[in-house]
């Protein structure tokens, strides 16, 4: 995924047993995680990465335009797409 021990992953999903296997994953390679609301708008999500300086965001299709919508803003952060099922690097 081209994160290393300390670096910030982002996660915008659902809840679900794949959302945590992919929180305790990144956690046990010693990546944070800052998980993002599913009810926020575009200008919050790029706040949130901004703050959190996020090197990288997991988010599932359905929260993609979201993600793009916040990235219009912020230009530093790269996108990882997850359908859950075949995840894929943007």
């Amino acid at each position: 995924m081209g994160l290393s021990k300390g670096d910030v992953l982002a996660v915008m999903c659902m809840n679900s047993p794949q959302y945590v296997i992919c929180m305790l994953g990144a956690i046990k390679f010693g990546i944070t995680v800052t998980p993002i609301s599913i009810s926020f708008k575009p200008p919050e999500i790029a706040r949130q990465l901004e703050m959190s300086e996020s090197k990288k965001v997991l988010t599932e299709r359905r929260f993609l335009p979201l993600i793009l919508g916040a990235l219009q803003i912020l230009k530093s952060v790269y996108i990882i797409k997850c359908d859950m099922q075949n995840i894929k690097e943007k």
